[in-house]
């Protein structure tokens, strides 16, 4: 049996999950999803994942502070996951306090 690497993918657009999903599970991965911040911080709760992809612009506001806020409670954790910010949006402002 192949032991596969818990990731949790946080994105709003569904489509964009629904296309890296196939891809992310074929690199030997075992996706969660989440839509928002609340349903990443309840994900990775419940599952946590060693790797997570963040997305900046999560709803409800649609800005890249939900985004750094999930991104601060996922550094908070016993055993804070690697975190990949991809983003559209935010600048270089947002990066950097991401960093």
């Amino acid at each position: 049996m192949t032991e596969t690497t818990p990731l949790l993918w946080v994105e709003d657009d569904a489509a964009l999950r629904r296309l890296t999903r196939g891809l992310l599970r074929a690199e030997g991965f075992d996706v969660a999803e989440a839509e928002d911040a609340a349903g990443a911080l309840a994900a990775a709760r419940a599952r946590p994942p060693a790797v997570v992809l963040l997305d900046l612009m999560l709803p409800p506001t649609q800005s890249v502070n939900e985004g750094l806020g999930v991104l601060d409670a996922l550094m908070a954790l016993p055993s804070p996951p690697i975190v990949v910010v991809v983003t559209g949006a935010g600048g270089k402002a947002a990066a950097l306090e991401a960093i």
